[in-house]
């Protein structure tokens, strides 16, 4: 149940006052009162957030399925992590219409966004074009698996009204003119694939501007099998890379000035021309969440360089992860802040344990400081993928064992070869000189797709592993800063608290029959296969099967007689599935489990569920313990918080007009 604001303050207010009467040491007093302060925070800013969402009146969502729709609004976002571009309608202008056998319905929506799938026959619009298109709209599905993300809590968050996949060709009714940011990007665009072709633009394209639709399944799942995803991505190692690059290339040439690397601080001098390089790239990236997490770290630390503090330090990070909370609140449950923000700390910690050697290595010859420079980048490869082994196991469910070596050769690439000739590239376009310096960057990128396909293409390079529990997540944060903070013997807590994380992969739960919030699929497992309703791979019986650990030729097509779905048999016993109101008729037998996608009444089943109940809750597993079924939902029946709250059983147009 989501706390009210007086409890917050009254709870926080007497908490706060115990504290500061207490008589006690004053470490242990200042550990106390920022705790109770942290603690309030976090209960706060949630609340906060949660208030301006439904502030003045709460966002409309879809509720029920609108098969032929028309949307009209204006584009705010553009996204290509998928095959199909992804793109979010706005206001102003954002409307819904939809014509049902009565009469015809228009809503006028002054809050939220819709996520639009656009087709990929159909021009990609601008930022800002207002259009119309017709569309399938959907509403927003819940939980796919007991554990799994939570999409309708990340649509609460995000005001996503829901999702629709275009029909037919989009109508512009008002274009608008590009920004400078927007033609450089489109020029930058067309120059890279001008100069190069296939998949080498193709990931040009991804890691200089952001943009990539035009990555093939094949490259984007080669590089997930050898572990090295994470770079098709813009986020913390790029931006810190471009800035870094820009900071170090800026003091080395301050420093060749003999008035200006005597008399100033060249750090100083150099960290605004590397915020602003920050910035540059922030912006030509596309500013996608993660990228904007990063820039906030990178300038947090190149504040700390202007104030004479550490740039890597326990409380630059910390400082960086409280104003990304206060911004977005969400992140804390999202695996990119749960990847950065460990990485970031372990190699925090990894520095201050190996400093005497990094500054006794930094001294000498020019080789001697390179060989000492190619060490660092590789041990804070190796200590980076370490730290986020757990999380990308509790997030992902794989594992790649030879992803600490992919990265070992990926990252250095990155940091000397790649990103260095794409900055000297960008920053040539203006000239016209950028074609010499994209083919060099094409080399190196030709040497890590080698790398990549041959990674994958080892044994081991793609271990599915069950769904981790919650409390696994809980141990990995808590045994992770107990290891990386803490010091002393208590580090060891944190290695058993990690080691216990891990144990979720035993605990794992497992159901044994999965049914869709659609009712139309249904899966049953049976030990070693997992048999499923739809006719061919899904995206839910992808899901269902790499919960459960299971491999894609595991996963089976369900037994279908003449006259519908057959029964199997499980250890809760025999499960039937019916789409129609006869099967569910002819299925229903005394002691059966009757899935049934049409109302029915079947007194002597030993367990019925119907589509009233799952338009009611969403999802449903069924895990048989010790032969009895026990039912999970994903919205829980007496849930109070805003995204989980359960739907009356009524029809879509029965709802309140706006």
């Amino acid at each position: 149940m989501p706390p009210s604001f007086l409890v917050l303050y009254v709870v926080g207010g007497v908490a706060l006052l115990m504290i500061s009467a207490l008589r006690i040491q004053s470490l242990l007093h200042s550990f106390l009162w920022k705790s109770g302060i942290v603690m309030l925070l976090g209960f706060l800013l949630p609340s906060i957030h949660m208030k301006l969402i439904d502030s003045p009146r709460r966002f409309w969502q879809v509720k029920r399925p609108i098969f032929r729709a028309t949307i009209q609004g204006t584009v705010q976002e553009l996204s290509f992590s998928t095959d199909h571009p992804t793109i979010m309608i706005g206001p102003p202008g954002l409307m819904i219409r939809f014509q049902t056998i009565k009469k015809p319905w228009k809503f006028i929506l002054p809050k939220g966004v819709i996520r639009l799938r656009w087709r990929s026959l159909d021009p990609l619009p601008c930022l800002g074009d207002h259009f119309e298109i017709p569309v399938v709209l959907m509403p927003i599905p819940p939980k796919a698996t007991p554990n799994g993300f939570d999409l309708k809590r990340w649509a609460y968050f995000f005001q996503v009204v829901g999702r629709a996949y275009a029909i037919g060709p989009p109508l512009l009714l008002a274009k608008k003119d590009k920004s400078i940011l927007q033609t450089f990007r489109a020029d930058i665009s067309a120059r890279i694939h001008a100069s190069l072709e296939g998949t080498k633009a193709a990931l040009a394209a991804a890691l200089i501007i952001g943009d990539r639709s035009a990555l093939s399944n094949q490259t984007r799942q080669c590089f997930v099998d050898a572990g090295v995803a994470h770079v098709l991505a813009i986020s913390g190692l790029h931006l810190t890379l471009i800035a870094g690059l820009f900071f170090f290339v800026l003091r080395r040439i301050l420093c060749l000035i003999p008035t200006v690397g005597v008399t100033y601080d060249t750090k100083k001098m150099a960290a605004p021309f590397a915020f602003l390089g920050a910035l540059f790239y922030l912006l030509l990236s596309g500013a996608s969440i993660s990228t904007q997490r990063a820039f906030i770290m990178v300038t947090v630390g190149l504040v700390a360089i202007l104030i004479d503090r550490p740039p890597l330090s326990r409380r630059s990070l910390m400082v960086a992860a409280v104003l990304v909370l206060i911004y977005q609140p969400l992140a804390l449950f999202m695996p990119s802040f749960h990847l950065s923000f460990f990485a970031v700390l372990a190699l925090i910690e990894g520095y201050m344990f190996w400093k005497k050697r990094f500054v006794m290595g930094a001294k000498g010859s020019w080789f001697r400081k390179g060989i000492h420079y190619v060490q660092g980048v590789l041990l804070s490869s190796f200590i980076a993928s370490l730290a986020t082994i757990p999380f990308t196991l509790y997030h992902f469910q794989k594992m790649t064992l030879q992803s600490l070596g992919s990265n070992l050769v990926v990252i250095p690439l990155m940091a000397f070869w790649i990103m260095p000739t794409a900055l000297i590239s960008v920053i040539a376009m203006p000239f016209g000189g950028e074609g010499i310096f994209l083919k060099i960057m094409g080399q190196g990128i030709d040497l890590m797709v080698h790398v990549a396909e041959t990674v994958a293409s080892w044994p081991g390079s793609s271990i599915i592993l069950p769904q981790m529990p919650p409390f696994s997540l809980v141990f990995m944060m808590i045994g992770s800063f107990f290891l990386f903070i803490v010091n002393g013997w208590m580090r060891f807590f944190g290695v058993i608290l990690l080691l216990l994380s891990l144990g979720g992969l035993w605990w794992a739960e497992k159901p044994d029959v999965f049914i869709g919030p659609d009712a139309q699929h249904v899966a049953v497992r049976d030990g070693e296969n997992l048999w499923i309703t739809a006719r061919g791979p899904t995206f839910l019986g992808r899901i269902w099967s790499e919960s459960l650990g299971l491999l894609e030729t595991q996963v089976k097509k369900w037994p279908v007689a003449e006259d519908g779905f057959l029964p199997v048999k499980t250890p809760c016993g025999t499960v039937a599935y019916a789409r129609t109101h006869d099967q569910a008729e002819a299925l229903c037998q005394k002691g059966v489990i009757l899935i049934s996608k049409s109302p029915v009444l079947c007194p002597d089943a030993r367990l019925l569920i119907q589509r009233l109940d799952i338009d009611r809750y969403g999802s449903h597993f069924i895990t048989c313990s010790k032969g009895v079924p026990e039912v999970k939902t994903a919205i829980p029946p007496k849930s109070t918080w805003p995204w989980e709250v359960t739907m009356p059983t009524q029809s879509f147009l029965a709802q309140k007009r706006l």
